[in-house]
């Protein structure tokens, strides 16, 4: 890491304008509080319910996980 940010290959530290902080970051901004919150709630739900399922891919590999549908 420390020789590509020396490279100039760390967009980040090369340009500080793309790591926004505080109230600038988009987390923060109002109109994206309702996906936000949905997002929160739909993780609170897999941790109060230990529902979720792993999906595997071709050859076995893990590719993701997704809620399990309620019986």
């Amino acid at each position: 890491m420390q020789d590509w940010t020396k490279k100039g290959k760390n967009k980040l530290v090369s340009d500080p304008s793309l790591l926004k902080r505080g109230d600038d970051h988009w987390t923060r901004n109002p109109e994206h509080a309702p996906a936000m919150e949905e997002m929160a709630e739909k993780r609170r739900e897999e941790f109060r319910t230990g529902r979720r399922e792993i999906i595997r891919g071709e050859r076995g590999r893990i590719v993701g996980t997704r809620m399990k549908h309620a019986l």
